[in-house]
């Protein structure tokens, strides 16, 4: 750290992020598909917003040790509704 400038120095000594747990990842990652498969149904999504949800959500089954192709399938195959269940309200960001 003797060639960094002081700015990043203090940063750096003061950032005090954590790593995510395996079950954030996990409650992150199935929200996250759960929120795809509900802006896909709606025509009026925006594109970019689609991709970026998507780009996380192979990140995220990256991280969790899934394969890519098990990834894919799950983003582009919304499971199948029950009738008896309640609608989920997501947060907007």
């Amino acid at each position: 750290m003797a060639n960094l400038p002081e700015e990043i120095r203090q940063v750096s000594l003061t950032h005090k992020e954590r790593f995510r747990s395996p079950s954030e990842i996990t409650a992150k990652y199935n929200l996250g598909l759960q929120k795809y498969h509900q802006l896909m149904s709606n025509p009026n999504t925006d594109r970019i917003h689609l991709q970026t949800l998507y780009s996380e959500l192979k990140a995220l089954g990256w991280v969790m040790g899934r394969e890519e192709k098990t990834v894919i399938k799950e983003i582009m195959n919304p499971p199948k509704k029950d009738p008896n269940a309640k609608p989920i309200k997501l947060r907007q960001y």
